[in-house]
């Protein structure tokens, strides 16, 4: 499935082509530059995609390192790994060839809340935010959510993330609950 976007609003290119890991998911946002916050007169293209190839998840790490400092370069791709039996994906967005913005997600089935689409972790790059970038990766995993009949999407969030908790509620999330943790 292809998606193109110009202020921000998707529009179907392929939609006879199924969504998910086995559709060999290709697809390319193109934003114009004002969309962007960009100044320069040449369209920026930026690329969605499910990063599948070591080299895919590994070029994901800078971004996730943001979020997630606490887990080492050398075992990113071994941990992504292990995490992708239990149906966890990444979705990554590259603008100018370098990936800005991912997310992390994966499906899951709850008495709760029946079939969702979780989002483990969705993380952008200092010096990259505000640019629209976790929105699209947002919008796309929400669409993904729908088209495989999803009940909904659900996440956590930290406390302190407020530029986060403005995105969220503006793309309709509502915040139901608090998630308690008991670490060892």
């Amino acid at each position: 499935m292809r998606s193109v976007t110009s202020q921000n609003q998707w529009r179907d290119i392929d939609a006879g082509r199924g969504l998910g890991q086995d559709a060999g998911i290709d697809i390319f946002e193109a934003f114009s530059t004002a969309s962007l916050g960009i100044t320069k007169n040449r369209p920026m293209i930026t690329e969605i995609f499910i990063a599948n190839t070591d080299s895919e998840i590994e070029s994901c790490f800078p971004v996730f390192s943001v979020l997630r400092p606490h887990i080492a370069k050398e075992n990113f791709l071994a941990q992504v790994r292990r995490q992708q039996p239990q149906s966890y994906q990444i979705l990554a967005l590259r603008h100018e060839r370098l990936v800005k913005s991912a997310a992390g997600f994966r499906f899951a089935e709850f008495l709760a809340w029946g079939k969702v689409l979780y989002i483990d972790d969705l993380t952008t790059l200092p010096g990259e935010t505000s640019k629209g970038f976790a929105g699209a990766l947002l919008d796309w995993l929400i669409n993904h959510a729908r088209s495989c009949h999803c009940q909904g999407v659900h996440l956590d969030t930290g406390y302190t993330r407020h530029a986060a908790h403005r995105l969220y509620l503006r793309k309709g999330f509502l915040l139901k609950s608090h998630h308690l943790s008991l670490e060892f």
